[in-house]
């Protein structure tokens, strides 16, 4: 198996201190105080190839993180905990082993098992101690950049032929697609539908993005491969019909085909 080294540069250093009895002065607390003081991983992220990596469904990335330190003893290291940056799933934790005891410095080596065809995005957490409350952590990130094997398919869209123009309020108009990718569903990364109108042909701000969030563009449901986007028509809106084009985009920049429809506004 492929072994490639990651390096993370520092995100954020934060602080928590315990209250005591008697509130000791900053410089006191800080110099008393297990922290982290510097977080490093070698390299920053994985760009997989066709010509170096080719298609791989199983291959090995080791991270290796050190951690600068202070106020912490060798029997006790500071513990890392790694995590998925989009579902927030744990890959890994552990504590540090022992580089420098003298300076506090300390490493891990972390395998990662992953495809060449992989998009992911981790992040690292350092805490001073096995107790997650005691002293200030320390976060890095990295991403894997994974190679394009296949474009995303268009399975279905479905829009309505024609709606009849409202004489006041707002209507909503829904236009949806059912989109996949053989490289998985994270490799996705736009699904637009192009509007052109008959009359005067493609509207401002088109293509617009459908969405699978289950929050924006009137979307149910997250994840669950069907992008929507929503409309609202009112009076103010003309009669007209429209020429629709779905088509989406992977991380790795393959197009699918296009799929067309049609949409009216009818009086």
């Amino acid at each position: 198996m492929k072994k490639i080294f990651i390096c993370f540069s520092i995100l954020s250093i934060g602080s928590i201190i315990s209250a005591c009895d008697e509130t000791p002065g900053p410089a006191s607390v800080l110099e008393d105080a297990p922290a982290i003081t510097h977080i490093q991983v070698q390299p920053k992220n994985v760009e997989f190839t066709v010509e170096e990596d080719g298609f791989k469904d199983d291959t090995t990335i080791t991270v290796e993180v050190f951690v600068s330190t202070i106020n912490i003893s060798n029997d006790q290291p500071p513990l890392y905990i790694m995590a998925d940056k989009g579902s927030g799933t744990e890959i890994a934790a552990g504590t540090f082993d022992i580089i420098n005891s003298e300076n506090g410095d300390f490493r891990i080596e972390i395998p990662i098992e992953t495809s060449t065809t992989s998009f992911e995005e981790f992040i690292i957490n350092a805490f001073p101690s096995s107790n997650t409350g005691v002293g200030n952590f320390a976060q890095a990130s990295f991403e894997i950049s994974g190679i394009s094997n296949n474009a995303p398919v268009i399975l279905e869209t479905d829009n309505p032929d024609e709606i009849q123009l409202p004489s006041s309020g707002n209507q909503n108009v829904t236009f949806t697609a059912k989109v996949t990718d053989e490289d998985g569903q994270n490799t996705i990364e736009n699904v637009f539908m192009r509007l052109i109108s008959k009359t005067n042909g493609e509207v401002g701000n088109s293509p617009f993005p459908l969405y699978d969030d289950g929050t924006n563009g009137g979307d149910e449901i997250a994840n669950d491969s069907l992008f929507t986007l929503t409309f609202q028509i009112n009076e103010q809106n003309q009669s007209d019909t429209y020429f629709l084009e779905y088509f989406a985009i992977d991380q790795g920049g393959l197009v699918s085909d296009t799929v067309t429809s049609t949409f009216s506004i009818i009086e």
